[in-house]
């Protein structure tokens, strides 16, 4: 279930135990259900009330201390137009549930006629032009499942190969991969000393199929919280050999939230490819 089936099942809930609540009050108040109040306010500003007898179209004076009962007859009826327009909002909330169609990319191209679909995602199936890279992605795949996965609701951003992530900033690093034929793993684990860190992209060189390196994107870095998680990423990879810019790869967000995918583009360039164009931020 995607985000608005989740908000959708969790409303009819909401919606159906507060029915029940107001449902059983309405029980309570049945005597006052179908009371017919009557305001009036005369000249001095004093205000009555009646009840207004269908049967006899007769009105009865509630008396001075009727506000009791005013009350009670009110509560009534509210209870009565909350449980019935309940009723019209479960039948409408229910309909919605079961006649929703995701908007998400994959479930519009795979409703369209096949000659309008875009192209098929085959890097994450393992059918990677390159043998050893797909045995590469089903290696380090095999591995991330054997870790359980923390925080999967934060995966909220799906890349163009399919690949869910946790940032926008993440959807471009992925996306940068997976359009230069890149071999990539998301959050494969990596084993230090009892510890285990998630480092968020594994990538296979396509220099030689042999070479691994890591890329760990840093967002938010105007908050404490995530300079120290940074800062403990970075003295663990280099207590375990790992050496910046050779083994792993930081990319940051601005202080602003913006991302520049020019990080990306030079750790590409130097690691990654062979026999490429080499891209010029200067040609731009």
């Amino acid at each position: 279930m995607d985000r608005i089936q989740i908000e959708t099942a969790n409303r009819i809930s909401q919606v159906e135990a507060s029915q029940d609540h107001f449902a059983c009050r309405l029980k309570e108040l049945k005597a006052y259900e179908d009371a017919n109040l009557i305001k009036a306010t005369r000249a001095d500003g004093r205000t009555y009330y009646y009840l207004y007898d269908r049967d006899t179209g007769k009105r009865r004076y509630l008396g001075k201390d009727s506000k009791e009962v005013v009350k009670l007859i009110k509560e009534a009826h509210y209870c009565k137009t909350f449980v019935d327009t309940a009723k019209r909002d479960l039948v409408l909330l229910r309909k919605v549930l079961k006649e929703y169609k995701p908007l998400d990319y994959v479930s519009l191209n795979d409703s369209m006629a096949k000659a309008y679909r875009g192209a098929e995602v085959t890097l994450k199936s393992g059918a990677h032009p390159d043998r050893r890279a797909a045995d590469w992605i089903e290696r380090k795949t095999a591995l991330k499942n054997r870790v359980v996965e923390k925080y999967k609701d934060d995966l909220k951003h799906r890349a163009a190969d399919g690949t869910m992530v946790r940032s926008k900033s993440e959807v471009i690093i992925a996306d940068m991969l997976y359009m230069n034929n890149i071999p990539y793993v998301y959050e494969v684990p990596y084993f230090f000393d009892g510890e285990i860190l998630n480092l968020d992209f594994t990538a296979l060189s396509t220099v030689d199929y042999e070479t691994e390196i890591a890329i760990e994107h840093q967002g938010m870095m105007d908050m404490q919280a995530y300079r120290d998680k940074y800062m403990h990423t970075l003295m663990t990879c280099l207590r375990n050999g790992m050496v910046p810019n050779v083994d792993i790869f930081f990319t940051f967000d601005d202080l602003d939230g913006s991302f520049d995918s020019r990080q990306v583009w030079d750790i590409i360039n130097s690691r990654l490819l062979i026999d490429q164009v080499k891209w010029n931020p200067k040609s731009l």
